[in-house]
């Protein structure tokens, strides 16, 4: 199913057991053809176990850039992604 999608995005990861599941999600979605894959969050732990973890793993099979973000007018907040891609 997964090999339907040309990108695959997702945001707020905040709870513990979502690491893991998500560093799955996010190799299967590669190996399946999905070309680019994006994830953002505010900065907690279990996203940057994931993030962290999957740039040990594969920042040589793919090409990944983990890094912060912001939009420091009106909403003033900021984060981290992670961008993965083919």
């Amino acid at each position: 199913m997964l090999s339907k999608f040309d990108m695959v995005i997702g945001c707020d990861f905040f709870w513990d057991e979502l690491a893991k599941p998500l560093l799955n999600l996010s190799s299967r979605a590669l190996k399946a053809g999905v070309k680019r894959v994006d994830m953002t969050d505010l900065g907690r732990p279990p996203f940057r176990i994931m993030a962290e973890e999957y740039m040990g793993k594969h920042n040589d099979t793919y090409e990944c850039v983990y890094d912060n973000w912001s939009v420091p007018h009106y909403c003033n907040t900021s984060g981290l992604v992670i961008d993965i891609s083919q």
